[in-house]
């Protein structure tokens, strides 16, 4: 039974009293043990205590709204025992100048004081754990834990009795600058003392707008700006001295060392820089102190350290095997991506430097042919150049039995010199052209090094560096010429290489033929050295030729390579109708052979050989015309409606000679002529030669030279002088003996003069534009009957984009032709608008 059972039972009364209210000395007591206990938290004695108690006493403050008074004591107790801190620790720490030793020392007790406090701050909020829900929370103010940070920064970090802020600010800053320099530091302490300014938190966070804690916004001369403390006390002066001393330490290292030896260092700054943040300065100022210290080592030095890089790789195209630029250029280009617009000005420079480069290649060349000694081996080497020039101009459509033959260039001066280190080296305008496309080349090859090695295959730069190229190629008044040049060099026979090395240097041809805007001035002049090759017999291989315009139509189009193709498939067709001719002549003969002489003819399409019948003529030996006349018999049963021209300047012949042993010579046509005329006498005068042989009197002239003034003096001449004059006499030189049984006599070509040399040039050129006159007229006329009608500026752009593939024709030559259309009354301005046109059909 219960006891109220019982009394029930007894009959007494049952009384029920309200608890006992709380007075205000029961608050005062209570509010007593939670202060005491925080001091004795603090004092680092939290065993000694009971925390049950502090929270029963918290929630009994809390429960009966006394929370303001709990939360004003809790900030001056706290207050007071970090006033206590700075006067005790901070204050003697302070003494003398806060640097070395002397600042870890005073961090060192800074991270004590905070390490202590944050412990003791962690235990009490802890036992306010009630308090904080029920009274910080609804009210919007900052918890015991906030509190106490806040408390913690206004009080130490932010002090008005010592200033901590600086002096803290100043040791940071000089343990950093000392671990820059190379010193030891505590890099433990750094960090807790560096996140401790992170942990604090926001830097004018005021709390006395809502709890009435008065917040200074000058402290000892500094002001204070919104931003977390760490940005505010120690960020921003970090990152200033930071840019201090790396614009400082890169301005040295500019004047003290050469750009390879800048880069490797910066990069080496620059890890230092990551890792700093790595071990203690926070992560959030890792994008700024990087690009801070990029921009003071690589973009505000930018012009010198990247004209630097441009040098690094002009003395790697100026010696190829020499690897030492490349990692400093490959170090640029990584170290350049951490700038903005750091690579585009990096691409800029190496660009410039391949556009300077081929500037200066130009420049020497033109100083070269400026100089008297390049004059003089210019002339001679013109010989052969002339002769070859000749020969393609005259192609042949007969030559006689025979191999053809360049006449020989007559080195002089440098050429000599030249010749005489090197005797391979050609000399003159092939060995221009091929200096010019070997260097273009070299160019072509380092720029697909540095992007492979060096730029990561960056198609930017890919295509920044086409461009350069382009320019350089282009900037080049003759590269049509010299590049079909070096095509005729190396696809001629005797040239002491391999195959092997031939096809690479003519597969580098073809990659510096891509960038050549002017490829209608490139046709002309390779048809005609296709056109010498093909009539001399010179060609080296003639699967090479055949891929060589291969390539050309891969890239250019059918059209372009019309003329080489028909060129071929002439000497193709002439080699199977020499040999019908000679099977129609045996079934001729009774005896089943052919009778001498025996003759071989390049028939050629004239339209499509740079040939020309002006001047080329002579009276052939009666032995011989009657061969001609049954060939022009035997060709008309095959091709009624074709007329044959012959072409004796540039055929060849084989002539047995009779001096003290035999002799097989091999001569030109004219030079035979004049030879078989000393079957019938043993001396002619010059006035006989011209009557009897009918070749013009400057092709006799040099012929004779060759003949009798040269080194293989077949003929004497009366008097024994060079040159040939009416008057002299010529005779058979019947002691003319030489070792070798078989002989080859090649005629002596005038040396054109440089004058004589560009006006044959221009009249090429003069043909190119003439030729280009024509495919603008062509295409705007085409484009116009297309549209119709058609604005100036889209015309304009319409014609450029399609005789692009050919030539890059220039705006001005584009508006002459449509000037000269409307004359002829193909165009016709528009009434409504004078920049539109319209088609006249």
């Amino acid at each position: 039974m219960s006891s109220s059972a019982s009394a029930a039972a007894a009959g007494k009364r049952i009384k029920i009293r309200a608890p006992r209210k709380e007075s205000d000395a029961d608050y005062q007591k209570s509010l007593d043990i939670v202060l005491g206990a925080i001091e004795v938290i603090h004092a680092q004695n939290a065993s000694l205590l009971s925390f049950e108690e502090i929270y029963r006493n918290t929630y009994q403050l809390t429960l009966h709204r006394r929370g303001d008074l709990l939360y004003q004591n809790i900030k001056r107790v706290l207050r007071e025992l970090l006033q206590a801190r700075v006067n005790a620790d901070l204050t003697p720490a302070m003494v003398g100048d806060l640097a070395g030793d002397h600042a870890q020392l005073f961090l060192d007790r800074v991270a004590a004081i905070w390490s202590n406090y944050t412990v003791a701050l962690k235990l009490t909020s802890d036992v306010f754990m009630y308090f904080d829900k029920n009274y910080c929370s609804q009210r919007n103010t900052p918890t015991s834990w906030e509190l106490g940070l806040l408390l913690f920064r206004d009080q130490i970090l932010r002090s008005t009795l010592l200033p901590v802020r600086s002096a803290l600010r100043q040791c940071l800053l000089d343990q950093i600058r000392c671990e820059r320099e190379g010193n030891r530091i505590d890099i433990s302490l750094m960090r807790k003392v560096i996140q401790m300014l992170v942990d604090v938190g926001d830097s004018t966070s005021d709390p006395q707008g809502t709890f009435r804690m008065h917040h200074p916004t000058l402290i000892f001369g500094e002001d204070i700006v919104p931003g977390s403390v760490y940005a505010v006390d120690f960020e921003r002066a970090f990152l200033a001295a930071t840019d201090e001393h790396y614009a400082a330490q890169s301005k040295r290292l500019l004047a003290e060392s050469d750009i390879p030896q800048y880069l490797a260092t910066g990069d080496a700054w620059l890890r230092a820089e990551h890792e700093r943040v790595d071990n203690y300065v926070h992560k959030s100022s890792r994008d700024q102190l990087l690009a801070l210290t990029a921009r003071a080592i690589l973009a505000d030095p930018a012009d010198t350290v990247l004209a630097g890089v441009a040098n690094l790789v002009a003395a790697l195209a100026a010696n190829p095997d020499d690897s030492a630029p490349v990692a400093p250029i490959v170090r640029a280009y990584r170290l350049y991506g951490r700038v903005d617009t750091g690579r585009a000005k990096l691409l800029t420079a190496v660009a410039n430097c391949f556009r300077e480069l081929g500037k200066r290649d130009l420049e020497q060349r033109q100083k070269e042919d400026a100089s008297p000694a390049m004059q003089r081996s210019g002339s001679a080497s013109n010989v052969s150049t002339a002769a070859a020039s000749s020969s393609a101009a005259g192609a042949a459509s007969s030559s006689a039995a025979g191999a053809n033959g360049d006449a020989p260039a007559t080195p002089s001066g440098a050429a000599v010199a030249a010749a005489a280190a090197d005797p391979n080296a050609p000399s003159g305008i092939v060995g221009t052209s091929v200096k010019w496309v070997t260097f273009v080349v070299s160019l072509t090859t380092l720029s697909q090094r540095l992007l492979d090695e060096c730029f990561e295959k960056n198609p930017d730069y890919e295509r920044g560096l086409q461009v350069a190229l382009d320019e350089v190629v282009n900037s080049e008044p003759r590269n049509a010429e010299y590049l079909s040049q070096y095509f005729d060099y190396h696809l001629k026979k005797g040239l002491k290489q391999s195959e092997a090395e031939i096809e690479a240097r003519l597969r580098s041809a073809h990659a510096v033929f891509r960038f050549l805007q002017s490829k209608d001035t490139f046709e002309k002049f390779y048809n005609q050295h296709l056109a010498r090759r093909l009539l001399r017999k010179q060609s080296a291989n003639d699967d090479w030729e055949q891929q060589t315009i291969t390539s050309f139509r891969t890239l250019c189009g059918n059209q372009f390579t019309a003329r080489f193709e028909k060129m071929i498939q002439d000497m193709a067709t002439s080699h199977d109708m020499s040999l019908a001719f000679d099977t129609y002549r045996r079934n001729k003969s009774e005896s089943g052979v052919a009778p001498p002489p025996a003759l071989t003819v390049q028939v050629l399409t004239s339209a499509m050989w740079p040939v020309t019948a002006d001047g080329a003529k002579c009276v052939y030996p009666a032995v011989l015309a009657g061969v001609i006349k049954e060939f022009e018999t035997f060709y008309a049963s095959k091709h009624t409606s074709r007329t044959l021209t012959w072409l004796p300047q540039l055929g060849t012949a084989d002539v047995a000679a009779y001096y003290k042993q035999k002799k097989e010579l091999s001569v030109t046509t004219y030079a035979m002529v004049v030879l078989l005329l000393f079957n019938r006498a043993d001396a002619w005068k010059y006035e006989d030669l011209v009557q009897e042989t009918g070749i013009p009197e400057p092709e006799l002239k040099r012929t004779l030279q060759s003949l009798s003034v040269a080194k293989i003096a077949l003929l004497t001449k009366s008097p024994a002088t060079r040159a040939v004059n009416p008057g002299d006499t010529f005779a058979f030189n019947a002691n003319f003996s030489d070792k070798r049984t078989k002989l080859k006599v090649a005629a002596l070509v005038a040396a054109p003069t440089r004058g004589e040399a560009d006006t044959e040039r221009a009249a090429t050129l003069a043909s190119v534009e003439e030729e280009r006159r024509g495919l603008i007229d062509a295409t705007i006329v085409r484009v116009m009957k297309a549209r119709n009608t058609l604005g100036h500026n889209e015309l304009i752009t319409e014609t450029v984009r399609i005789v692009a593939a050919r030539f890059q024709p220039s705006t001005n030559m584009i508006k002459r032709r449509i000037e000269d259309l409307i004359d002829r009354e193909y165009l016709a301005r528009s009434e409504a608008d004078n920049r539109t046109y319209t088609y006249v059909a």
